[in-house]
């Protein structure tokens, strides 16, 4: 399966650029998109496409959906050139799964270009995501992106988060009183 998050400016581009990759397949791939429902966008069942809408993380059932969803994803996808989702994605690669994301300024800053977990993608081009698609998904590294997904992002933990910030917090204080 495919994993991908509300996209409303890219969702053309990564509906076409799919269908490109799934076709060659034999429609053997699923696009599930979060945060989009049928009133967003038109599809049909032979599209492999599945559209979920909002899911609460914070409600039992969509909790489940979304950790169902992203535990059985080979790749995230967010084309979008202005909007990051970084939170979901880090998620994403915490869950083992590569990324192919637009090449956002913080996103670079934090894990470099090229990416060893993943592409980058831009032009916005169906057919430039959907090779993007082939190279993630059939690489032989794709283990190796898997790996590094997570290993890029293991650390990033509630409790490290807070401890953190405690410090930050404590050293800014402590600057303070100098």
């Amino acid at each position: 399966e495919i994993y991908t998050l509300s996209l409303h400016d890219a969702l053309p581009i990564l509906i076409s650029a799919f269908r490109t990759f799934n076709k060659v397949r034999q429609n053997a791939y699923t696009l599930n998109i979060i945060g989009l429902d049928n009133k967003d966008i038109a599809i049909t069942p032979e599209d492999n496409i599945h559209l979920y809408g909002y899911l609460d993380k914070a409600d039992t059932a969509d909790n489940y959906q979304y950790y169902r969803l992203l535990s059985e994803a080979k790749v995230i996808i967010n084309p979008t050139e202005h909007w990051a989702g970084y939170s979901s994605i880090i998620e994403a690669m915490f869950y083992y799964t590569p990324v192919i994301v637009s090449p956002f300024s913080s996103f670079k800053a934090e894990f470099g270009d090229p990416l060893s977990f993943g592409r980058y993608f831009t032009g916005g081009q169906a057919d430039a995501l959907s090779e993007c698609i082939r190279e993630t998904i059939e690489s032989p590294r794709y283990l190796e992106q898997c790996i590094a997904a997570h290993t890029a992002v293991k650390d990033y933990t509630w409790d490290n988060f807070i401890n953190r910030l405690l410090q930050l917090v404590q050293d800014d204080l402590t600057c303070s009183t100098r």
